[in-house]
């Protein structure tokens, strides 16, 4: 599936394996696609949330954001708008 977005688009895609079809039906999958959406901003508490670790001290960084889901942080102490 794609979902287009003001700058960009996104790819979603799901593998069902076998033993799990009849839990993941067509239709089942259809209705988890219809709640997809791009979103211009996702909050920085739902974006460590999805980490496998936690972080609890961010010592006044204002950017953080995921580069793969679970997978890395960029952290900055400057706001990114203000970088070329």
């Amino acid at each position: 599936m794609i979902l287009p977005g003001p700058t960009f688009s996104g790819y979603v895609a799901v593998q069902v394996p076998e033993s799990a079809a009849k839990i993941y039906s067509d239709d089942a999958v259809r209705q988890m696609f219809a709640s997809a959406e791009i979103r211009d901003q996702v909050p920085v508490d739902e974006q460590l949330g999805l980490m496998p670790f936690k972080i609890s001290e961010l010592s006044d960084f204002k950017n953080i954001r995921t580069l793969a889901p679970g997978a890395a942080l960029i952290l900055a102490d400057g706001d990114e708008k203000d970088r070329l």
